[in-house]
């Protein structure tokens, strides 16, 4: 299971590169880019992110149509 906001937090702080190299470090880890660049804006416009969590990984049993980006 990914935790989106805690990875966001950690490209704020620099832990994932900038610009295309950031992007692919992130989608090569199993990341989607625009939903990780997304709360990272809006961590850094002041919004609550509460905790979004991908329940679509490989080894989460989940099926196709069970995937997505869920908010908790």
């Amino acid at each position: 299971m990914k935790d989106y906001v805690k990875t966001a937090k950690e490209v704020i702080n620099g832990e994932w590169g900038n610009g295309e190299t950031r992007c692919k470090l992130l989608e090569d880890a199993g990341y989607d880019y625009n939903t990780v660049q997304s709360l990272v804006n809006r961590i850094l416009n002041g919004e609550d992110v509460g905790e979004l969590v991908d329940y679509g990984d490989e080894d989460s049993g989940t099926n196709e149509n069970e995937k997505g980006i869920y908010e908790l």
